[in-house]
């Protein structure tokens, strides 16, 4: 892989590595991406000014920021809707429930 290459896809590597390993110190990080430390928290600091990310108990440890987004997920069936908030994290923040009857028609669901 040419250093252009490895240079640009490191914040990337970085980003999915915290995504599938939630809240993780900076030096297992950077042996999991395969970064020195310094060249870690250089990229480190990148996500952090986009707001992606947020160091923790100093900068020993790095985990997504939870207010960078939020998703709402629906789950649509013949006798309920469902909806759920959640943060950046992936910990909901709000969910609720609603009892429908499919004679009700669709009105009901989009009511």
């Amino acid at each position: 892989m040419s250093p252009a290459k490895t240079s640009a896809s490191a914040p990337r590597r970085i980003f999915l590595e915290i995504c599938r390993r939630g809240e993780i110190s900076t030096g297992r990080l950077a042996r999991a991406v395969g970064l020195r430390p310094s060249t870690l928290q250089i990229k480190l600091r990148g996500l952090e000014r986009k707001g992606l990310v947020e160091f923790h108990q100093g900068r020993r440890k790095v985990g997504l920021n939870p207010g960078f987004g939020y998703v709402v997920g629906i789950d649509m069936g013949a006798s309920h809707l469902h909806f759920a908030l959640g943060d950046f994290r992936g910990e909901v923040l709000n969910d609720s429930a609603v009892k429908i009857r499919p004679e009700d028609g669709p009105w009901k669901m989009i009511a």
